[in-house]
């Protein structure tokens, strides 16, 4: 009997399970929210997937996100481990000259980084989470960076994770709006599963190649499979890769013109989820993309998302193919698998705070107590103190058993200066 099977009942497949936790959620979610918020967060939905084909609408999205989770500001950035590179790729209600402030001079000092960076993705997390907000106070960052645009608390969640580096979303509340509840978290939760399905997505389209060459040709280049479905699950049109999947035969197949997954649980849960979207505006699951988890007889997993294609929407007018009419587009690709670095791993294993994080990365680096408290915005006592807590935590006594913890979980470190 697996963890899935309750005893004297027949083994349940963890693909229709977990469609039907999701059928609970969203019904939960229908009676939460009154009918007034449903209709405006099924319109923030509709745009987030239409930014597979115009990135140009993230703005606006965060824009109508902030009015819907309550906030001020919001952004999408991406920023790496070690604080020394980070790109804003959209924002609203931020000064420009914020972002250059922040991207240039206060990255280093954001405390509640690179702890922020190891959060698994898709779960959200307010800024007071990581770090009591009685001490946040009293960091250089938020004194010159936070404090002096009004704002005070952020809800906040990676939208994908890697080894050094994460993609995030932030929604920013302000001193007035108070700090993130529970209210926020859940309407955020709302959101975040589509905003990652369309990044995921769209990061393989080239959105410029989609507005100068065919459809046909701009899908053909992209290493994920993509198949263009119709009613009842005919295939209309599948890219190379798409293609290649199809002559293996061991993942999905083509019957009398219709797509199959070959695993039964994956496939039972792409048909309902397709039915869902034939069903439309009567169905709220057909309002919003499915993924679809595809265990491989090899012992690998593949992720399918389901992107419905109504006919009112911008990326409908670019999947349409001639002589067809597509109800959805179906992407599969093979799941990745996150590599924790040296320094997650080590804070995960110590229970590091996100304050001996930082101050690590720095020691581990080679920086004296004077640079890590000049580059970190505090005071070299304020390093000294954190630097004896990791000492006591690691059962060290000298900087140089630092960069041997760090390096026995695997991390190149830079010792020269030690």
């Amino acid at each position: 009997m697996n963890q899935f099977q309750v005893a004297g009942t027949q083994p349940r497949d963890f693909a229709a399970q977990a469609l039907e936790i999701n059928l609970y959620l969203w019904v939960y979610f229908l009676m939460y929210l009154s009918a007034k918020n449903v209709e405006v967060f099924s319109g923030i939905v509709e745009s987030i997937y239409d930014t597979v084909v115009n990135d140009a609408l993230w703005p606006s999205i965060l824009e109508r996100s902030c009015a819907f989770v309550e906030g001020v500001a919001g952004n999408i950035f991406w920023q790496e481990f070690s604080g020394r590179q980070v790109e804003t790729f959209h924002s609203w209600g931020l000064d420009s000259s914020a972002i250059d402030s922040y991207e240039n001079r206060y990255v280093p000092m954001n405390p509640l980084y690179p702890a922020a960076n190891f959060l698994e993705p898709g779960v959200i997390y307010a800024g007071h989470d990581l770090m009591p907000m009685e001490e946040f106070r009293e960091t250089e960052f938020f004194k010159h960076w936070i404090a002096p645009q009004g704002f005070l608390d952020a809800a906040f969640f990676n939208i994908q994770r890697y080894r050094e580096n994460s993609a995030n979303f932030t929604i920013i509340r302000s001193e007035k709006q108070g700090l993130v509840d529970d209210g926020v978290r859940y309407r955020l939760g709302l959101l975040a599963p589509h905003i990652q399905r369309a990044v995921l997505i769209g990061r393989d389209i080239d959105r410029e190649k989609l507005h100068s060459i065919s459809l046909e040709a701009t899908l053909g280049s992209i290493s994920s499979a993509v198949f263009i479905i119709a009613e009842h699950g005919k295939l209309e049109w599948a890219n190379a890769a798409a293609e290649a999947l199809l002559s293996a035969g061991d993942l999905v197949s083509r019957e009398n013109g219709e797509l199959k997954l070959n695993n039964v649980g994956a496939n039972r849960t792409f048909y309902n989820s397709l039915a869902a979207v034939t069903a439309g505006d009567n169905a709220p699951l057909g309002r919003k993309p499915t993924s679809v988890i595809i265990p491989h007889r090899h012992g690998a997993t593949w992720l399918g998302t389901l992107m419905p294609l109504q006919t009112d929407t911008l990326r409908r007018r670019f999947f349409d193919l001639a002589g067809s009419s597509p109800i959805a587009a179906f992407f599969v690709r093979k799941a990745e698998l996150h590599a924790a670095s040296a320094i997650e791993i080590v804070t995960k294993a110590y229970k590091l705070t996100p304050s001996e994080v930082r101050v690590l990365q720095q020691a581990i680096e080679g920086s004296t107590v004077e640079r890590i408290a000049r580059v970190l915005g505090i005071s070299a006592n304020t390093v000294k103190k954190h630097l004896s807590s990791l000492y006591g935590k690691f059962g060290i006594s000298r900087r140089q058993g630092l960069v041997e913890i760090v390096a026995a979980h695997g991390g190149p470190v830079n010792t020269a200066e030690v």
